[in-house]
């Protein structure tokens, strides 16, 4: 998915409560906090994983983000979920063999055996299938047809399924960037998930990380030119101009694909801006984390390791990182 799935891999970073209300609908929700993936250290791509209670039960809620649904979404969910749960268990025998260890010689008093969490996984689907919709429910089987059921199941979130209507009245504000790609989007849809957008937003950069990302969800599914026209203009009317960061991303693509009619030479030098770099969304991130702008030393070092590693490389570290982390990535010799 690259920018788009950077982009909602990112503004889902700071949205838990909307990913959670969805993973889990009808239900009290309370969000703890995000859980390192296991799956990363085992050079596996996982998107989301939640740490929530779900009418007070603790559980690890893991999300993906897909542009399209395929035949191997399944299998994939099932091997995210074991490797999951593979390394709650591993984690929960180090805490047992510390504990073990710390006791004093003699000692023989019972150590509580620690339960994993359970594990709940979602996905969000972008477009697939229309003749046959997706069922809200899909699983992989590991055992015998005709026996107990034994695998996983997850919820399918298919927004292309879904209305405006649906995806306006889905709780926060998240959801309302992929009107783009509802079952009836129009114009008309667009200019409702903006205005409902500025109603919800807490801050002006929120307000245009959102936009953004509802722009790469239009650009990904080839909308109208005037649902993208529209995006860019209430970006330029918030003050999201090329020299913004995370507004810069999308507005490079929109030129990459050539519009030149009416553009001035700003929006001109603009595209080639985006051109040369392609990283907008990436180097947004980094400055996001860090705090402040990247220097123009710290940007030819992003570019040549994406060059090197690949631009989802460069997405993983920024997510995985803090920013005295960051900087120091940034000024190692090989990283």
């Amino acid at each position: 998915m690259g920018d788009l799935d950077i982009s909602l891999r990112s503004v889902a970073a700071l949205m838990p409560e909307d990913l959670a209300a969805a993973a889990f609908p009808g239900a009290h929700v309370a969000v703890r906090g995000w859980r390192e993936s296991q799956v990363t250290t085992m050079e596996r791509r996982m998107d989301e994983l939640l740490d929530v209670v779900v009418d007070g039960t603790p559980v690890l809620a893991h999300f993906e983000w897909m542009e399209r649904w395929t035949q191997d979404i399944p299998t994939r969910m099932y091997e995210y979920h074991t490797i999951t749960m593979l390394g709650q268990l591993q984690q929960i025998a180090a805490r047992r063999a510390e504990a073990l260890a710390k006791r004093p010689p003699g000692d023989r008093t019972p150590i509580p055996w620690e339960h994993p969490l359970p594990i709940e996984s979602a996905v969000a689907v972008l477009s697939g299938p229309t003749k046959k919709p997706l069922a809200a429910e899909r699983g992989f089987r590991s055992s015998m047809r005709g026996s107990r059921f034994c695998g996983v199941r997850f919820r399918v979130i298919a927004v292309y399924q879904r209305s405006v209507e649906e995806l306006l009245s889905m709780p926060g504000k998240l959801w309302a960037v992929f009107v783009p790609a509802a079952r009836d989007t129009s114009t008309a849809g667009v200019k409702r998930a903006i205005r409902t957008l500025e109603q919800r937003s807490r801050t002006a950069m929120e307000l245009g990380d959102l936009l953004a990302t509802m722009g790469l969800v239009a650009e990904s599914r080839g909308t109208l030119d005037a649902i993208q026209e529209m995006l860019m203009k209430a970006m330029e009317d918030k003050g999201y101009t090329p020299d913004t960061k995370f507004g810069r991303m999308f507005w490079e693509k929109g030129r990459n694909e050539g519009r030149n009619e009416g553009r001035n030479e700003g929006r001109n030098e603009g595209r080639k801006e985006g051109r040369k770099e392609g990283l907008g969304a990436v180097v947004h991130q980094f400055e996001r984390k860090m705090a402040r702008a990247l220097t123009e030393k710290e940007r030819e070092v992003l570019y040549a390791r994406a060059a090197e590693r690949g631009v989802e490389h460069l997405g993983d570290v920024v997510l995985d990182l803090d920013g005295p982390a960051l900087t120091a990535w940034l000024v190692a010799p090989a990283a």
